[in-house]
């Protein structure tokens, strides 16, 4: 039989508990939208030069264990294979685990994602001096590149992508596909697209400003023609859709996008259903009527703290805890679920007034509350502050998954702190919060919470703490895959050692 010109298959890791076993999960709420990404951007250098190429992706959040590596070295139905990791920070420990294994069997393996474009230059070390290739940034430019050296036998170590994409000349994401992506696994199968890139805001404990970039500018936002064609196959496909711009309402195309969702959603007869990003800021209100026409159907609001002088703090100035109430009401008179990002652990929380904000957070009338632990990113003003004041408690990179205190807190142990966010999730997924939905939400509203306080006490029960309500699941029994003993953790790091990273990485280049 005739062997393909490529085979590649895209990982989107897992990462490790406490106990260094793999985390593994029957069912996830999600489904990461990396694939129809990179698969796009792959079918289009396959065209331009001529070759047949198979794409597979695995997410192995939901597979079982991980004879997926083995099947992929065995395979020999292609003249050449590759695979492709995309990692988060607290994913990136797991991804050079699968790197190396691939890279010992002879298979190419290049590691992206946010983990590695927010990596030290100590990571980069390593990564160059193992012989795995990874690229920094954005991969629109530099992904049809790797692809064509893998191709031609001429991969090279390091790929650097400095500039931000023009999102206008990029392709929208590859249509999902159900069987391969995975979507039987998935409790809310939505396929995902962005919009736009950036957020114009400066927030000291977010990492989006240096991933994506403070300039909401039209060369990063797509042509709202081809966003709107997208969703409508989507919708077709019977898929939700979900908006992965971190601020949608702060795009240059914001308006004409809405307006043009309306026009869509009006010929669907109101069948849309997409979920969207978006700040808390008071003059949203306004525009709230608009977005129920568009299809908007649940937003994700970064509430971050109901204390004003917290968000002060962290550069958060436009939200007005004043007017969260007004905002949430608004949404509910018009149908539109609303889930709060909370954040917990900053550093003068106190165990008492952790549980006094999530009895806050449940009076404000939401209908969801989504907790993060605050966690310094490398690349942030926090990371850099943490790390000047000697505040770095874990440099283990897998445990930066915001389910983690990694940062000294004032008045607080680690140990303490995780025992007040196990209590606060109690109160924020208690009955009455469940039965708390406004007309028209209820039922959806008590699913939601139920499935949280759900697998959160099953967390408590298996992990010691509460699962992830977005990244973790209902979780697979069996024997689990351990953590290699040399599974890198870290490096502790110095201020000069963060002032080294970019020069380091353009000595590779």
């Amino acid at each position: 039989m005739k062997k393909l010109d490529l085979g590649i298959w895209i990982v989107s890791p897992s990462s490790y508990d406490d106990w260094g076993r793999l985390f593994q999960f029957s069912y996830l709420l999600m489904i990461p939208p990396i694939f129809g990404v990179i698969r796009s951007l792959i079918g289009q250098v396959a065209k331009s030069l001529g070759i047949l190429v198979d794409v597979f992706s695995i997410n192995e959040r939901t597979e079982i264990g991980d004879g997926y590596i083995q099947k992929i070295i065995s395979n020999d139905n292609y003249s050449r294979k590759a695979v492709f990791i995309s990692a988060k920070t607290f994913e990136l420990p797991r991804a050079i685990d699968i790197a190396r294994q691939f890279k010992r069997a002879g298979i190419e393996a290049v590691i992206g994602g946010i983990g590695v474009t927010l990596a030290d230059w100590k990571f980069y070390q390593l990564l160059y001096n193992e012989g795995i290739s990874f690229n920094v940034g954005e991969g629109e430019e530099t992904i049809p590149s790797i692809i064509e050296d893998i191709a031609t036998n001429k991969l090279q170590r390091v790929y650097s992508q400095k500039e931000f994409v023009d999102l206008k000349k990029a392709p929208c994401p590859d249509l999902p596909d159900k069987r391969r992506d995975g979507y039987n696994h998935g409790l809310n199968p939505m396929a995902g697209i962005d919009t736009a890139e950036g957020c114009p805001h400066g927030c000291s404990f977010c990492s989006v400003t240096v991933l994506r970039g403070r300039k909401m500018i039209p060369a990063r936002s797509r042509d709202p023609e081809k966003i709107i064609c997208w969703v409508e196959q989507v919708h077709l496909m019977g898929l939700p859709i979900m908006f992965l711009d971190d601020n949608f309402r702060r795009s240059p195309n914001y308006r004409i996008l809405v307006q043009k969702l309306v026009a869509l959603n009006g010929k669907l007869k109101g069948a849309l259903k997409i979920l969207v990003q978006m700040d808390a800021a008071p003059d949203i209100i306004d525009e709230i009527p608009d977005l129920a026409l568009a299809g908007i159907s649940q937003v994700f609001l970064g509430i971050e703290t109901l204390d004003a002088g917290i968000l002060k703090s962290v550069g958060k100035k436009q939200n007005q805890p004043h007017s969260y109430q007004a905002i949430i009401k608004e949404f509910h008179k018009h149908g539109i679920l609303v889930d709060a990002g909370w954040m917990v652990g900053f550093p003068y929380q106190t165990a008492r007034s952790i549980l006094k904000e999530a009895r806050s957070m449940v009076g404000l009338g939401v209908d969801l509350i989504t907790p993060f632990r605050v966690v310094p990113f490398p690349c942030t003003l926090d990371y850099r502050e943490a790390v000047q004041n000697g505040e770095i408690v874990d440099w283990d990179r897998n445990n930066y998954d915001t389910a983690h205190f990694v940062r000294q807190l004032y008045n607080m142990t680690p140990e303490t702190a995780q025992a007040a966010v196990s209590d606060a999730f109690s109160v924020i997924y208690s009955l009455k919060q469940m039965l708390s939905g406004t007309s028209g939400l209820r039922w959806q509203v008590f699913l939601n919470n139920l499935y949280c306080r759900f697998i959160a006490e099953w967390g408590k029960r298996r992990i010691g703490r509460p699962f992830q309500v977005i990244m973790d699941g209902i979780p697979r029994f069996g024997k689990p895959v351990i953590r290699p003993i040399d599974s890198l953790k870290g490096f502790p790091l110095t201020v000069d050692d963060l002032e080294k990273r970019e020069p380091y990485l353009e000595s590779l280049l």
